[in-house]
């Protein structure tokens, strides 16, 4: 048998140790970055509500055709009120995104939750037009 494969009951626990540390490491790093990535688009729906500003929440996933369609409409409309409303993009299919899900109340996708500067919002179900979408901003922005 050759001996240099073979290792000491010491060296045999600190790798099993070692090994046990890494893996820890990994869940904790994964869990953190979950939790963080979940948390900013409450974080940032929050910080435009207390900062009394417009906001549209669009809620979407990336694989129906509806929400794909909407993305499009969405990114057509929205950057020219880029400076004066906050646009909270919200992917229902990751799990981060869930709790925000339930809060909102949203039941169905595509959505948008438009938020006047005093917090009062409507949900609009479905695939709006681009002008649709338009329409609503300025009605928000009037509020």
């Amino acid at each position: 048998m050759n001996k240099k494969y073979l290792l000491s009951s010491k060296q045999g626990i600190l790798l099993i140790i070692g090994i046990v540390f890494i893996l820890v490491s990994v869940i904790l790093v994964k869990s953190f970055l979950l939790n963080n990535d979940r948390i900013q688009s409450e974080i940032q729906l929050k910080q435009a509500l207390g900062d009394e500003k417009p906001t549209i929440v669009f809620f979407h996933s990336t694989t129906c055709d509806p929400c794909i369609q909407m993305m499009e409409n969405v990114g057509s409309a929205y950057p020219e009120f880029s400076k004066s409303i906050v646009l909270v993009d919200v992917n229902v299919s990751d799990v981060r995104n869930h709790e925000l899900l339930r809060d909102q109340g949203v039941r169905f996708i595509p959505s948008l939750v438009f938020y006047d500067r005093h917090g009062q919002s409507e949900i609009v179900y479905g695939v709006k037009t681009s002008e649709e979408i338009r329409e609503h901003i300025l009605i928000l922005l009037d509020n």
